[in-house]
């Protein structure tokens, strides 16, 4: 009788093995990059998810936004530690909201089907710069890797800008300081 079951035992492993040898010599379907709409919305989402976890300390939604095998090898703490310098300098990536990113590189779907988005937020005085990585899993594309550095944007000096005009109609009412626009003023 143990036999028997050992030998069913080996039939049934050689057979699982028969059938991945098989699966991983036929390719996998491509996966085709996705519309521009799904583009903007993946790049968009990731950093907005990234400004919240960075101005709130708390990196768990971002962490289960991520891929099975991002999770495996970061906590949400280890999150927190990579990315101390972009909350330590409080920067503030809410312009991905309403700029449109401008990839650097074509988007791509690799033979694995990894997603790489590599662009930039034009906003200033600090332009973010991002490069990501996503995974279809359940059909839905998750973080399986994510870099954003910002770099300083040179301003056009006062000399060589031409002086702006006041719109018709403007009652004269101060703008307010580009480098303070869209954070509230502390009480």
């Amino acid at each position: 009788m143990l036999r028997t079951i050992g030998r069913v035992a080996a039939i049934a492993l050689a057979l699982a093995t028969a059938g991945a040898a098989v699966a991983q010599q036929q390719p996998a379907p491509a996966i085709a990059v996705p519309a521009p709409e799904v583009l903007l919305m993946l790049v968009r989402t990731t950093l907005v998810a990234l400004n919240q976890a960075n101005f709130t300390g708390n990196y768990t939604v971002l962490h289960g936004l991520g891929t099975p095998g991002l999770q495996a090898k970061n906590s949400p703490a280890q999150l927190g530690i990579a990315f101390t310098d972009l909350r330590n300098q409080g920067v503030d990536m809410s312009p991905a909201l309403v700029l449109t990113p401008e990839l650097t590189e074509a988007p791509a779907v690799s033979p694995q089907g990894a997603l790489r988005l590599a662009g930039f937020v034009p906003s200033q005085p600090l332009r973010i710069n991002f490069v990501m990585v996503f995974l279809p899993i359940d059909n839905r594309w998750r973080i399986d890797g994510l870099s954003v550095a910002t770099v300083q944007v040179p301003q056009p000096s006062a000399k060589s800008a031409p002086a702006a005009k006041a719109p018709a109609g403007a009652d004269g009412a101060k703008k307010p300081d580009e480098k303070k626009a869209g954070r509230p003023k502390a009480p």
